[in-house]
């Protein structure tokens, strides 16, 4: 559970690193 929500927090991060 923990890996998946890492994983998740990384895409959400990263997405919104390529947003800006």
């Amino acid at each position: 559970v923990f890996v998946r929500a890492f994983t998740h927090l990384a895409k959400k991060t990263l997405l919104f690193s390529v947003w800006l």
